[in-house]
């Protein structure tokens, strides 16, 4: 279709003629022809995941102009976002080439082509439904080449896994600076300065020797971040981060912790919804902070069958005492053991060093301690610490010789199951029995290094089937000395009773040298 445009005193001697005569033709106009275009090569319907590119490449066809100079026009990618609806600019160029981060929706999309010189504008509709591409999965933490790298395996059934490297890089603006040292899961609902609270949000800690941050995935994005310096109420320096994040509770009735240690050496509990990291637990009555490991044992139970109270323990390390916080309490106290209770060591005074201490949801709920007498010796300590002083000491026995290569361990984790100690010397992983006291020697990786060994801990969602599951897999992260950046390997193991064999329940590689991993949970 052509379009024709009238000069102006052409038009008003016709509107004249007009007047004076309907047959007689007295007008000397002129008749121009536009340079009209016509769009093609756009579909009317697009479906793309949110951080990905459509790449549309239009096709122009101008009537008048076949010059091809595209400088003579303006392109512009426009639809309605945001609440209230206002215009969005997506793009400004000819074609739609970058990456589309918009929210999840159906988006009418109007493509509009101006002509400089004289203002005349044509366009083209569709539209582009966005979706999102991130569900629940494995968060894996790299270091490639002394700087941290987000992976993310996107759980898309029970078996299939979309390997997304360097999520961030393709989804997100943030920019992570330092060394890579942890990664944790939390469901959050933030309080502000001013006491007002927001919605419950999946968010994923990330920290480095110089910061940790947090980035709520709630909306199924990387996106929307902060620095965990700007949560906590206390004053912090500039490379302030987080050494230690876990979260505890339960999800029926919404009683959950976030407990963190910071490079302050400050434990603190967040209340999702009442209460800011900064109150240090490890203060004592007196007023002093106590110096402690940065192992730490987390763990809830339930009071009169439906309150739920949390509990944290921790190890003096100058004093080699442990000492214990409960909920509601104004200060840590050295745990007390029941009355008529088995002493096997004294909490107040154990004169050995902590090597490594964790809890685990194995037989109701454990907490574990390897110790190290001045001798050299290496001893494991098994207690029930729960609510209300519960510390009963279960076990407290001298495994120097009992466990395989102990002393030159680099690695542990507790089976969160059956209650073994596992533990990595070299590339060999052995299972050590507490109960009958028995080694056994479960994997050796041969050439390559281990670099993790770890159960991930459900954060929030504990009656999702698939929470349950990945938190009973043993993980074993490992890698090939000579390419470290490109052979990271994560082994998922299913730990059977009765000390028998492992099997693999999943593989997954591609990655660098991983440094830490978790898993953010469908609630």
């Amino acid at each position: 279709m052509k379009r024709k445009t009238i000069t102006t005193l052409s038009l008003l001697f016709l509107i004249v003629a007009g007047l004076l005569s309907c047959t007689k033709d007295l007008g000397n106009y002129e008749i121009k022809e536009i340079n009209d275009g016509a769009i093609s090569g756009i579909n009317d319907n697009y479906n793309v995941g949110r951080g990905s590119n459509p790449n549309i490449i239009p096709v122009i066809d101008f009537t008048q102009d076949k010059s091809n100079d595209t400088s003579k026009y303006t392109y512009e990618w426009s639809t309605l976002a945001g609440s209230p609806l206002a215009k969005l600019v997506i793009a400004k160029t000819r074609n739609l080439n970058q990456n589309i981060n918009l929210p999840s929706a159906i988006y009418t999309v109007i493509y509009q082509v101006t002509e400089k010189s004289t203002g005349i504008a044509f366009a083209k509709k569709f539209k582009i439904t966005v979706t999102t591409n991130i569900s629940d999965g494995w968060l894996v933490l790299n270091d490639v080449n002394g700087e941290a790298r987000l992976d993310f395996l996107n759980r898309k059934t029970a078996t299939e896994f979309d390997y997304i490297k360097d999520i961030l890089a393709t989804q997100s603006t943030l920019k992570i600076k330092g060394k890579p040292s942890m990664l944790s899961f939390a469901t959050r609902r933030p309080i502000t300065l001013d006491g007002s609270t927001g919605p419950a949000t999946r968010t994923i800690f990330v920290g480095t020797d110089q910061e940790t941050w947090m980035i709520n995935t709630e909306q199924n994005t990387f996106d929307n971040y902060a620095n965990l310096k700007t949560a906590v109420y206390a004053a912090v320096p500039s490379n302030y981060h987080g050494l230690t994040v876990r979260s505890v509770g339960r999800r029926g009735s919404f009683y959950y912790w976030i407990f963190l240690l910071d490079s302050e050496n400050r434990l603190s509990m967040e209340i999702p919804g009442s209460q800011l990291w900064g109150a240090g637990l490890n203060t004592l009555g007196t007023g002093e902070r106590a110096k402690i490991s940065h192992h730490i044992a987390e763990g809830y139970s339930a009071v009169n069958g439906s309150f739920s109270q949390g509990y944290v323990t921790m190890f003096d390390v100058e004093k080699r005492r442990f000492l214990k916080w409960e909920t509601n309490a104004t200060y840590p106290t050295v745990p007390i053991i029941p009355t008529g209770g088995i002493v096997l060591f004294d909490p107040a005074n154990v004169g050995m060093d902590l090597v490594y201490m964790n809890s685990t949801t194995a037989f109701g709920g454990k907490t574990y301690a390897l110790l190290k007498d001045p001798a050299g010796r290496l001893w494991l300590a098994k207690v029930t610490a729960k609510s209300g002083g519960n510390y009963a000491q279960d076990s407290f026995d001298d495994i120097t010789t009992l466990a395989t290569g102990i002393a030159n361990a680099e690695h542990y984790a507790i089976d969160a199951t059956e209650g073994y100690f596992i533990y990595s010397v070299g590339s060999k992983v052995y299972q050590y029995d507490p109960f009958n006291k028995t080694t056994k020697l479960m994997k050796d990786y041969g050439s390559k290094k281990i670099a993790l060994l770890k159960y991930n801990k459900t954060a929030y969602g504990f009656d999702n089937p698939i929470n349950i599951e990945n938190a009973r897999k043993l993980i074993i992260a490992t890698y090939d000395e000579g390419a470290p950046a490109t052979s990271g390997t994560i082994d998922l193991f299913t730990i059977p009773n009765l000390n028998q064999n492992w099997t693999v329940f999943r593989t997954f590689t591609g990655f660098g040298k991983i440094v830490d991993i978790t898993y953010r949970e469908s609630l």
